[in-house]
């Protein structure tokens, strides 16, 4: 049995075809852009809001330090990931804008370019207030 055949505590990764887990490690992302990841997929079976937010204070801290993460990453790149943000988008049926902000991530792990990573927090961002809006208005909806 593997690691990946395992988890503690809920089931919310082992369901998916491929865990963030194998998709940060063939893409050799830090622990910052793996948590982006981690939390960006699986907010709707676990954490909700909360874990969108947690993605969003992550690139921040990418933001904050994205010089001294691009220099501490060059020359460390997998040039030819064998799970590609498509292969893990597909693969796990994420929706549309979660799969925007993983490719952005994806990208900015890959070609450390501030677009890239202006990108990722201007969808999550956008996200994070979308799906805010969404609950408050599902929580005054009279019964």
């Amino acid at each position: 049995m593997t690691a990946t055949d395992q988890q503690v505590g809920g089931k919310h990764y082992r369901e998916m075809a491929i865990q963030p887990i194998e998709f940060i490690l063939a893409n050799n992302m830090g622990f910052a852009e793996g948590s982006v990841i981690k939390y960006v997929s699986r907010w709707r079976q676990k954490g909700g809001l909360e874990d969108l937010k947690k993605a969003l204070h992550f690139l921040e801290f990418i933001t904050e330090s994205r010089n001294q993460i691009a220099d501490m990453r060059h020359g460390f790149r997998v040039l030819k990931p064998t799970i590609t943000a498509h292969k893990y988008i597909e693969a796990n049926a994420i929706p549309e804008q979660e799969a925007d902000i993983i490719r952005w991530v994806y990208f900015w792990s890959h070609n450390p370019n501030l677009i890239n990573l202006e990108n990722a927090v201007i969808s999550l961002q956008s996200f994070v207030e979308e799906t805010r809006y969404a609950i408050d208005l599902y929580n005054n909806v009279p019964a």
